[in-house]
């Protein structure tokens, strides 16, 4: 019977300190996306396409063994 209690104290104890692992990895990441965005920064937009090229269309790009053989 003592080996029960031994091992169910040990079982808790691993799963408590588990648990609180997975806390610090949690608020740690949340913090690091903090600082990374207001250290980074923002990316720039794309150009917006002009009038002088408003109704054409892309060209097609070559894409080798695009189709099967």
């Amino acid at each position: 019977m003592e080996n029960i209690g031994l091992g169910l104290e040990l079982m808790l104890v691993g799963m408590v300190t588990v648990f609180i692992i997975l806390l610090i990895v949690i608020y740690g990441s949340q913090l690091l996306i903090k600082i990374v965005n207001k250290v980074s920064p923002a990316e720039a937009p794309a150009p917006k396409r002009g009038p002088w090229n408003k109704g054409r269309r892309r060209e097609k790009t070559f894409v080798p063994y695009s189709k099967p053989l």
